[in-house]
């Protein structure tokens, strides 16, 4: 779920490291049983479950399933409203750097989808 995000390259070996200081194999992966390790894993098994039906289109890297933009983007550098068609509906805003919550990049033209219910 995270290996596209911005340091995991570095952050995953330390997360690994912190395992094994503690105690703890970080290749452990039963869920069976009472091992407080396989309830851990069976205790993130069920956030994970509920991520994938939580509406957020996860399995298909979040991509929108229901809104559609009806306006052009708005590009904040240039003047005007890039003539909008329907000023009640949403306008995507397309900014000269646009870094996302997970730290990824966009360029200049591209603008993150409206994610709608």
């Amino acid at each position: 779920r995270f290996a596209s995000s911005p340091g995991f390259a570095v952050m995953a070996p330390r997360y690994d490291d912190l395992m094994v200081e503690l105690g703890y194999s970080p290749d452990f992966e039963s869920a069976v049983g009472n091992d407080p390790r396989a309830v851990g894993n069976r205790i993130a098994n069920a956030y994970i479950q509920f991520g994938l039906d939580d509406g957020s289109n996860e399995a298909n890297d979040y991509a929108n399933q229901y809104y559609r933009p009806l306006n052009a983007p708005l590009f904040p550098e240039e003047s005007g409203t890039n003539a909008i068609g329907t000023p009640d509906r949403w306008q995507p805003l397309s900014l000269q750097t646009f870094i996302d919550q997970s730290g990824h990049t966009r360029p200049y033209g591209e603008y993150p989808a409206f994610l709608g219910p």
